[in-house]
């Protein structure tokens, strides 16, 4: 017998998308995000680290 195992894995929320459009304007900006570990988490040093390298 082959044993298999199974995570639960929660759905998240179905992202949101906003768009606005404007005419005459030539700039873009665009920004992303990430779901990380909360303020009180042990590797949230190690997240704030790599958010100033990655340059946030």
């Amino acid at each position: 017998t082959v044993s298999k195992k199974y995570e639960h894995v929660e759905e998240r929320e179905s992202k949101r998308i906003t768009r606005k459009k404007k005419m005459g304007i030539t700039q873009t900006y665009l920004r992303f995000g990430y779901r990380t570990t909360s303020g009180k988490h042990p590797d949230n040093p190690a997240m704030e680290l790599f958010s100033t390298i990655m340059g946030n």
